[in-house]
């Protein structure tokens, strides 16, 4: 918007320019008399705010802004302004002299730098007009500020023109008035000091001459102290040099009679408590204190009084805060007090020469310094340098191995003539920054030329130290900026996550492109913002630990982990490797390691539950350990695990918050979670339990579940042994795919125990049954009333109790005269008529031991009998045998089934413990055939097998192969390769997934494997599929060459057998995938190795090649040498990077066609060093530092850059340098062609003993002839 044309009006009617010159005249104070105007202006030109801008003294600053309505801290903000041609208006007009008009400086981009204090305050239209003085010069900038965009009126112009000319009057009127008190202090000090000037001539003769110097203007100032003061004599005393601490000794006098001096020179005064001398230095530096005869004065005082009869002695203290200088005594023979002029002019007296001491002091200090600076200029490594008005002044010794030039050359010129050309501007813009406390200082880069004419980066810091004056320190950073180059190569390139980050705040400083593969960031989406952003919210008192443990100097950046957010939401686990840097900046390299730590915490998780499943039998013990280790594995809030019984799967306890509570329910078959594991037998997975039928309502509402994640424990076979089912209850921790994938994993690994635990449990009822049945016919047996007959010798019955017929089943009397051995089976008869012999001879009379007989029912069935008789033969009475018989038949049966029962015991026993032998196997070695062999051991033994194997399928194919075998006799069919689906033998059971058996004898024309009759004669097959996570591993094969058994029990422990099997096969390719993983990377590194030594190659396009080449040759010579597999490895990679240091040599000596010159060989000889520094904080490529630092020793010492002579070199740095000389001498060069092989021979064999291992060349030489060279 423009403003009206309307005619211009007069800024000031009379009265008004009257009051403000009234005010300049009569010295109103500076700033009153700019606000006047400012305000006067402000009321003249409605809606405006105005500020007044003077220069300083020197004309090149604005500074000292006044602003009346406008805020005190925005004026504070502005500070001064340097006056050039860029900038706001106020600075362009200074510069320029003319009017600067800015409509709208929100789009002005003078104005960018200064949006955050003109925005605030509506300074939207900015008009400046320059305050010129009566001599054409600036004094400063008149400013008006408008709310709105907005060009001035003539009214306007007008306005600013008047007020600038008022201001103009006021500034030129203060600063002569402030000239004129400059020089009105100048004429009266010069004025005190020509009435003194005697006075100070002398005493600072004395002072400048220094302490102890000339004796006679110590004795002159002591004439002066006495004129001072009046008196006959006075003396200066100092420390005696040789004389303890405290003592002083007269090193000056005046007005001492002759005949005493001696007695003063000799004299030694020390201060004592009380004494003058202490009186002088508690009144203060140079205060004169005085005593009469009648004072206490101290012992050496009251010496000097008596000796040189004194009545007044006077003394000053010579002494500042930090030093001692010593004492001025004067001595009166008269009693005195000095008047109040001769005591002003006895301490300064006193002061001028304290004052002289002290100069004296600062002139020793000042050589001193100008010594150490001289020194620091010729010793440092850094150049210094001061230049004043653009020419160098002086430079330090260090430019010469810096930029090859001598001081002499660079002094007297200008310091534009050895910047590089396309960085003049850049240094002109950023050499100079005023700090946050106003003072100037120098901190920018830049390139310089050398004299050889490459380029070298410069950082430089310093100070102004005047106008035009400057003091700089400038450090060579070029192989720093070779460094950074190289870094960022390899960031680009990296795969790990590199980044840089502050120590103190955690902020991200850089962050490497592959933050986006990693964690879906880009760099620039990352760097700026905190560790803490981006981290698991689990992990962040983690972060804040390390932390803080950095910070406290205590903490490491070595091998931790982290779990970080990806961008899309899932978890990445990061392993860390990274030192700090320097204060407050750390670096570190990150790895994403997900699918390992998902691999190793699987591993892991299973291994623990498998051995905490089989510590315990006990069944309910091992669901409530099922269910912990389920809720902490996924991280579920609570859950439980039950298990099949007849009525339908029960649970007795949920498992909440650490703690297992009783629970007790049994869900209705076909119903609920349960019922639909059994009908599918599939995990289910619902993140939305509030509204999923197949939850039952009365368990949500009780739980509270939202969540709700099952699976089914499977046997073998496909039968549903239990479940497990975990609950979370908040709506923000949904379960997913990898926890499935995980919970099925830990119910594959407790099938087996829990199988095992339910046999125990089958097994344990029936041992309760047998011994129930034991008790049972026990007491039917011991309860029943036996019977009794009489036998005589030759075995013929006397007497039948009654009872036999309720036993036998005959009458007594049927039995009466018969013989015994009628009704007793053959085998027993026989053995009782040898008894009954053996007793009638007399041989044997011990009848008290029990018989077992099998003797005849009279129904024709056989019934066992306990007997035991008394011998009464010799009893005329009786004579015969008095037996009395129980039947046990019913006991005999009992203990019959118990021996079956124990039979059956031991035998599930022998599997159980096979099984736990295959456990122990599996949690001890991850060597699958080892596990494997255990697993046909145990086969064979507990199932009565002849031969098993396991075939594997082998991956990425349609084939089976044999992984192990046990009682094969063929070697064809323990290398046999199976087509899947081809073979007979595996067709049905892989199409089924369950345990099949087979009769080979039928179908041998059918089979692919026909050796398995034909040779090895089996007649009967029993396959187990091996399956983990649905997924088909193998099959365990059992064969026999008799038919197998068939029982439930054989065939349940088989499936067991093959789901063990199943856990090692997965565990094995748990850390077989583990290995090959740490292959890969291995590989990687070695790729990335060969990537530096191709780099290597390329920059040197001589070399190009060659350390391909004698990394191979290399290898092959310490093979020779019978190094290990380790060691070549390290070996290989040293020698691919033996020149990695030279990367830090410039391109001008690495590249130049000519012979180097001594100080570009200087350079050039540091490359091990630099190998060594780039190498060594890498800590696997440190066992292969010895070829990189050590391969340009010699044998007799004379290399470099140690040293090194004989076997103090490494053996690997030996044998790289006899190969790299072979191969750089072979090699063509733009300067030579390459040796013939006879010449380089000669040459090395001459070499042995001075450059070369004298016992390596032998070798080396036959192995460059052996056919294999091809060299």
């Amino acid at each position: 918007m423009s403003g009206s044309n309307s005619a211009p009006s007069p800024f000031l009617n009379d009265p008004e320019r009257d009051h403000l010159l009234e005010m300049i005249a009569y010295g109103a104070p500076f700033h009153k008399v700019l606000e006047a105007v400012c305000r006067l202006v402000e009321d003249q030109v409605p809606d405006i705010r105005v500020s007044i801008f003077p220069t300083d003294m020197s004309g090149r600053y604005l500074r000292g802004m006044v602003a009346p309505s406008l805020p005190h801290d925005f004026c504070e903000q502005v500070g001064e302004l340097e006056i050039q041609p860029h900038g706001p208006s106020c600075v362009r007009t200074a510069y320029s002299g003319e009017i600067t008009i800015v409509e709208d400086t929100r789009t002005d981009p003078q104005y960018q730098p200064f949006l955050s204090l003109i925005l605030p305050n509506q300074l939207v239209s900015a008009w400046s007009i320059p305050i010129i003085g009566r001599s054409g010069v600036c004094l400063g900038s008149f400013a008006m500020y408008h709310r709105e965009v907005r060009t001035p009126t003539e009214k306007d112009i007008t306005v600013l023109k008047q007020a600038a000319l008022i201001a103009a009057i006021a500034i030129e009127d203060y600063r002569q008035a402030t000239r004129a008190r400059e020089e009105q202090g100048t004429w009266e000090e010069a004025v005190r000091a020509e009435k003194q000037a005697r006075l100070h001539a002398l005493a600072s003769e004395l002072a400048l001459e220094g302490p102890g110097e000339h004796g006679r203007l110590e004795d002159e100032f002591c004439s002066l102290f006495a004129q001072a003061l009046g008196i006959e004599s006075a003396a200066l005393w100092q420390q005696d040099p040789a004389a303890p601490p405290g003592l002083l000794k007269a090193v000056g006098m005046s007005g001492v009679p002759t005949e005493k001096q001696h007695i003063l020179q000799t004299a030694r005064v020390s201060i004592e408590p009380g004494s003058v001398a202490e009186r002088a230095y508690q009144a203060g530096h140079g205060k004169l204190v005085w005593a009469h005869r009648e004072d206490p004065i101290g012992s050496s005082g009251a010496q000097l009084m008596e000796t040189f009869e004194v009545e007044t002695l006077f003394c000053c203290a010579l002494h500042t805060s930090a030093t001692t200088y010593g004492l001025m005594y004067g001595i009166s023979r008269t009693p005195v007090t000095p008047t109040p002029a001769q005591i002003a002019n006895a301490e300064a007296i006193a002061r001028i020469l304290l004052g002289g001491f002290e100069r004296h002091d600062l002139q020793a200090q000042a050589r001193d310094q100008r010594s150490l600076i001289g020194s620091v200029m010729d010793h440092s490594l850094d150049m210094i340098a001061t230049h004043e008005a653009g020419v160098f002044t002086s430079v330090s010794r260090a430019c010469e191995a810096i930029l090859g030039y001598a001081p002499e050359e660079m002094i007297g010129q200008p310091a534009d003539a050895f910047i590089h050309p396309d960085d003049l501007e850049r240094t002109y813009q950023e050499a100079v920054t005023v700090r946050d406390d106003g003072e100037v200082v120098l901190n920018f880069r830049n390139r310089y030329l050398h004299k050889d004419g490459h380029s070298v980066w410069l950082e430089w810091s310093g100070r102004v130290t005047g106008e035009t004056k400057f003091l700089g320190i400038a450090r060579d950073i070029t192989l720093q900026r070779e460094h950074a180059a190289l870094v960022e190569m390899l960031l680009e390139q990296s795969l790990d996550l590199i980044v840089t980050v502050t120590v103190s705040d955690r902020v991200f400083v850089n962050v490497s492109p592959s933050s986006r593969a990693i964690l879906g960031y880009t760099p620039e989406e990352m760097i700026g913002k905190t560790v803490e952003e981006f981290v698991h919210p689990d992990d962040l008192q983690t972060v804040a630990d390390i932390g803080a443990a950095l910070q406290a100097g205590t903490g490491s950046l070595m091998g931790f982990r982290q779990r970080f957010m990806h961008k899309l939401g899932h978890t990445v686990w990061i392993e860390w490797a990274g030192r700090i840097l320097r204060d407050d900046v750390s670096f570190g390299i990150g790895r994403d390691i997900t699918q390992q730590y998902q691999r190793d915490e699987q591993l892991k998780t299973v291994r623990r539950m498998n051995d905490r499943f089989s510590a315990t039998l006990d069944l309910q013990a091992l669901l409530d350990a099922l269910i912990e280790e389920a809720c902490g594995l996924i991280g579920a809030e609570g859950g439980c695990a039950g298990l099949y019984r007849d009525q339908g799967f029960s649970c007795a306890r949920y498992y909440e918050q650490g703690r297992l509570i009783d629970f007790n329910y049994t869900w209705p078959e076909g119903h609920g979670l349960t019922g639909w594991l059994l009908e599918y037998k599939r995990p289910y997975l619902t993140n939305d339990a509030v509204n999923d039928p197949n939850v039952i309502p009365q368990l949500r509402e009780v739980f509270g579940i939202h969540s709700a994640l099952a699976v089914p424990i499977l046997s073998g076979n496909g039968e549903m042994l239990g479940f497990i089912n975990l609950h979370n209850k908040r709506n923000d921790q949904p379960f997913t795919a990898d926890d499935q994938t995980s919970l099925e994993a830990v119910a594959q690994a407790a099938t087996t125990a829990i199988q095992n635990a339910l046999s125990m449990m089958k097994l344990q009822h029936a041992q309760e049954q047998v011994r129930k049945s034991e008790r049972w016919y026990r007491a039917i047996a011991e309860n029943e009333t036996s019977f009794v007959f009489v036998v005589d010798a030759a075995g013929i019955l006397k007497y039948v109790s009654p009872s036999v017929s309720r036993h036998l089943g005959y009458a007594p009397e049927s039995l009466v005269n018969r013989s015994l051995f009628d009704i007793v089976g053959p085998k027993y008869a026989t053995i009782l008529q040898k008894r009954f012999e053996l007793r009638r001879s007399g041989q044997d009379s011990d009848l008290t031991e029990s018989v077992i007989l099998r003797v005849f029912h009279a129904n024709g069935s056989r019934l066992w009998l306990e007997a035991k008789g008394s011998n009464q033969l010799q009893d005329p009475d009786i004579q015969g045998v008095v037996v009395n018989a129980r039947d046990i038949t019913h006991l005999h049966a009992a203990n019959q089934q118990l021996e079956m029962a124990k039979r059956e015991l031991e035998k599930r026993l022998d599997r159980l413990t096979a099984l736990h032998e295959i456990d122990l196997a599996i949690t001890s070695s991850l060597d699958m055939r080892l596990v494997l062999n255990v697993v046909l051991d145990q086969t064979l033994q507990q199932l009565g097998a002849d031969a098993a194997t396991v075939m594997l399928v082998r991956q990425g194919s349609q084939e089976m192969y044999c992984a192990a075998s046990r009682g094969i006799r063929s070697m064809n069919l323990r290398q046999a390769t199976v087509r899947l689906g081809e073979d007979l033998v595996l067709a049905g059971l892989l199409q089924e997934r369950s345990s099949q058996r087979l009769n080979l004898m039928d179908h041998v024309d059918k089979l692919q494997r026909p050796d398995l009759v034909t040779q090895e004669r089996f007649v009967e097959y029993h396959g187990v599929p091996l399956i983990s996570k649905g997924k088909l591993l193998g099959v365990l094969e059992i064969f026999g060459r008799s038919p197998l058994p068939e029982e439930a029990d054989w065939v349940e422990f088989a499936e067991m057998l093959g789901r063990q099997t199943s856990i090692a096969i997965e565990d094995a390719n748990l850390f077989r995938d583990l290995q090959h993983s740490n292959l890969e990377l291995t590989l990687a590194y070695d790729r990335t190795i060969e990537g530096w030594a191709r780099a290597l190659d390329l920059r040197d396009e001589e070399t190009e090649g060659h350390s391909q080449r004698v990394t191979e040759l290399t290898v092959r010579l310490v093979r020779e040498l019978n190094f290990t597999e380790e060691q070549i490895v390290q070996v290989r990679r040293g020698a691919l990077l033996h020149d990695i240091g030279k990367m830090g040599v410039p391109d001008s000596i690495l590249l130049k066609p000519g012979k180097l010159t001594d100080e570009e060989w200087v350079i050039m000889k540091q490359h091990p060093e630099l190998a060594l520094n780039l190498l060594s904080p890498i800590d696997f490529l440190r066992p292969a530092l010895d070829i990189p630092y050590s391969h340009h020793e010699k044998w007799d010492g004379s290399g470099y850059p140690r040293g090194l002579k004989g076997h103090e070199i490494p053996l690997a740095a030996r044998a790289f340098a006899l190969v790299d000389v072979w191969d750089a001498l072979r090699s063509d060069r733009p300067y030579r062609k390459g040796w013939p092989t006879e010449k380089i021979t000669q040459y090395i064999q001459e070499e042995a003993g001075r450059h070369f291992d004298p016992e390596l060349v032998p070798v080396f030489l036959r192995m460059i002839d052996a056919p294999a060279g091809g060299l």
